[in-house]
């Protein structure tokens, strides 16, 4: 593996980023995972994107959308995962990804995953290709929530 430094995406980093990804690069095979928490304008995301190229997979958590959406903005690498209430319905406008029919129906889930069905082998849902597209990325940014209540369902589930 490369030098952690070596994935920062800005020209210098500042002595409180060297600092921290040097206690991360000192660690990194002791610990099974690192929690950054720093005072805005520390430049935690410039280390998170550099952490995110070191590994080739890293899940940024923030506290608001606007937070994701900045990420997004910033790093090409980064795809975001917002709750399902943020997704519309690909069957039907009227419910969003939380609401649709397909929460409670695992055929109607199937047919919009492209799992069987008039959509087999194309994922329709704007949540499931979101959640795919992020997991399947360098760096995933979700929220708390996520990532806590999925931890012990998602990693089991079959994509």
């Amino acid at each position: 593996m490369s030098r952690l430094h070596d994935h920062f995406p800005y020209p210098f980093p500042r002595s409180q980023q060297v600092e921290i990804m040097d206690a991360l690069a000192a660690q990194w095979h002791q610990k099974q995972f690192f929690l950054i928490e720093a005072p805005t304008g520390t430049g935690k995301s410039g280390i998170a994107h550099a952490i995110a190229g070191w590994t080739q997979s890293a899940y940024v958590l923030t506290e608001t959308k606007m937070l994701q959406d900045q990420y997004i903005g910033e790093f090409e690498k980064a795809k975001s995962l917002k709750g399902r209430s943020n997704y519309p319905c690909a069957k039907n406008t009227s419910f969003t990804a939380e609401t649709s029919p397909c929460v409670l129906n695992k055929h109607q889930r199937d047919q919009c995953r492209g799992k069987s069905g008039e959509n087999m082998g194309r994922n329709i849902c704007p949540y499931y290709i979101a959640r795919d597209e992020a997991f399947d990325s360098e760096m995933m940014v979700t929220n708390y929530d996520f990532l806590m209540t999925m931890s012990k369902t998602i990693w089991h589930e079959d994509r």
